[in-house]
């Protein structure tokens, strides 16, 4: 068995881990500003604002849409309307309900429910934040402000982004698989029925927000084995491993039953031509190394140190190398790091906390101090401009003209641009909030109905086109149905003829 370090109490405060510390604390400042400048440019309770805060973001909006109005959630892609959901079940119907009785309680008009959903993502992420800092106020001996403060930078990061004010599921999943460590840790190997019913209920609500959070689960499995492994007659750890084990697989395999086979195509089925390749892997990890760089800290700290941690530092260590092999693994699609880091994030900071309290290494503080003043650097260069974004309204198409100009024609109606076949953009239903990888299925030699929209198009389906005055993307051929009636305000109008 390898020796553990010394007992926490036992461990001298030290200046570089002083220095280490406050370095932390300093990107975290950073990084809340840098948030608070884009939820102030991204949310207004004056007027509802109409913009994607994340790669579409539409579709979650327009499934959402659907849950409020009991329509199906889980259809097929290739017949009309042609649109997906790709996040699991509780995602949906807890964004749906919690913002339909909004809109409800307060009679919002539709218009409203992507600044209602956003606010319910912040509201998560701050949760996150304590639950983060009731776990380090019980393992070390920070103080509230300290825990706070790791806290923000664990949820409020370059990385995380715009992620903590869009409509998605990872931040619900990462603070869900949050509180299932903390219960973890605080009734630590336990073979009490009702402690591992909590703790596979906590697991089995963060995969059913996204089907690929099981970082955490993975992580506790291994955590429990590794006990084992230490041979520690008094502790069985195969059975509740087992056990946690088996019960989510049941609840999983409760939700496949229940749910359907578009439920279990939108989960797993309808992004297989996204394409997968290692090259994406290195260079989303490289891209999300860049806005955390304490990441790679925490990662090679773990990997060199974790035989010879115990307790709750041997568990997060587990836990976090288990997460990078599974979205690393899960990276290789298209799209950012930020897709697929986000709770790398989290769990390396908290791994951080942790190992400068416990862990007796002046190369530890040294590195972490660099890294944050590295994040601090990260920080810097989005506020001066001359990274990534604050203002989404910069870049956003002036939806409220496209609503207006709708709102008088008869449908159907289609609108190249996603976001504006959005319902309260584009009211006349079907809404063609079509499936982001539309094109590349058709790529594939996927069959869609009637031709797919184009088809649509040419065959005169729709009494009103718009498209993009700017690479509009459609063909004139397949408008030939169609005469353009006017262009304003970035937009094109086409009408039947």
């Amino acid at each position: 068995m390898h020796q553990a370090w010394k007992p926490v109490d036992l461990v001298p405060r030290t200046r570089l881990r002083h220095v280490a510390i406050l370095a932390c604390a300093t990107a975290a400042l950073g990084c809340l500003a840098l948030e608070v400048a884009r939820i102030i440019h991204s949310i207004s309770l004056v007027g509802p604002l109409q913009f994607t805060t994340s790669g579409a973001e539409e579709e979650a909006l327009a499934s959402i849409w659907r849950f409020i109005h009991d329509q199906p959630v889980y259809t097929d892609p290739r017949v009309v309307p042609y649109t997906a959901s790709y996040f699991n079940w509780l995602f949906y119907c807890a964004y749906g309900t919690a913002a339909g009785g909004t809109l409800r309680l307060f009679g919002l008009s539709e218009a409203w429910l992507p600044t209602v959903c956003r606010l319910i993502t912040l509201a998560i992420a701050v949760s996150g934040v304590a639950i983060f800092a009731g776990v380090v106020r019980k393992e070390t001996r920070a103080s509230r402000m300290v825990a706070g403060l790791l806290g923000v930078l664990a949820l409020f990061n370059p990385l995380s982004g715009f992620w903590v004010i869009t409509t998605r599921p990872d931040v619900g999943a990462a603070v869900l698989e949050l509180a299932a460590v903390a219960a973890f840790l605080r009734f630590g190997r336990t073979e009490h029925w009702l402690d591992l019913l909590l703790l596979t209920l906590l697991l089995e609500s963060a995969w059913a927000f996204k089907q690929t959070s099981v970082g955490a689960l993975a992580g506790i499995t291994l955590a429990l084995l590794s006990s084992a492994s230490l041979r520690r007659p008094e502790v069985d750890c195969y059975r509740p491993a087992s056990l946690l084990l088996a019960m989510f697989a049941v609840g999983m395999l409760i939700a496949y039953a229940a749910l359907g086979p578009l439920y279990r195509h939108g989960l797993y089925l309808s992004q297989v031509h996204s394409g997968f390749q290692p090259r994406w892997a290195l260079l989303h990890f490289g891209s999300a190394l860049l806005k955390m760089p304490l990441i790679a800290v925490a990662l090679a700290g773990a990997l060199l140190t974790w035989r010879r941690s115990d307790g709750a530092l041997r568990s997060v260590s587990l836990i976090l190398l288990a997460m990078f092999l599974l979205e690393f693994a899960a990276s290789s699609k298209g799209g950012a790091g930020d897709y697929y880091f986000l709770s790398l994030a989290v769990w390396s900071v908290l791994w951080i906390a942790l190992a400068l309290e416990q862990v007796p290494s002046r190369a530890l503080s040294h590195a972490v101090a660099a890294a944050a003043i590295l994040q601090v650097s990260s920080v810097v260069s989005v506020i001066a401009g001359h990274r990534g974004m604050i203002d989404p309204r910069s870049s956003a198409r002036p939806y409220e003209h496209l609503a207006g100009y709708l709102a008088a024609r008869p449908g159907p109606v289609f609108v190249q641009d996603t976001y504006g076949d959005l319902p309260w953009i584009s009211p006349t239903a079907p809404h063609f909030v079509i499936a982001y990888n539309n094109e590349v299925d058709g790529a594939a030699g996927v069959t869609f109905e009637r031709g797919g929209w184009r088809g649509l198009v040419a065959t005169g389906y729709f009494t009103t086109v718009v498209t993009r005055a700017v690479h509009p993307e459609i063909e004139d051929a397949t408008l030939r149905r169609y005469r353009m009636a006017r262009e304003e305000a970035g937009w094109r109008y086409y009408e039947r003829r």
